[in-house]
């Protein structure tokens, strides 16, 4: 959480309005027994204005669904970042998509 911006948007399903909603959002997820996500950057773009840029690549979740099953599922991200007034990168939009069903 200490990376997210305060107006932050998290894709996940639906739009996630905010830091304190993301936490409210994701808070059931960290404190689930098993819970891991990791993600591995494959691209990186600093903007023009050097304000702004993005990471983007593969995220892997492992968790269980809403039968209690364990699953694991894999996808793209993209992560955009904002430099704050203090210098520090924040990031301002977080979502991502499953890969498709096999």
């Amino acid at each position: 959480m200490q990376f997210m911006a305060d107006d932050v948007i998290l894709l996940r399903g639906k739009p996630v309005f905010g830091k304190d909603a993301v936490r409210a959002t994701i808070k059931s997820d960290w404190e689930e027994p098993g819970y891991s996500l990791t993600w591995e950057p494959k691209q990186a773009e600093l903007f023009k204005s050097g304000k702004m840029g993005h990471t983007s690549g593969r995220w892997t979740y492992r968790g269980r669904n809403e039968k209690g099953e364990k699953i694991t599922l894999q996808g793209d991200y993209l992560t955009v970042w904002q430099k704050q007034a203090d210098g520090s990168w924040k990031v301002i939009y977080d979502g991502g998509t499953p890969d498709p069903a096999k």
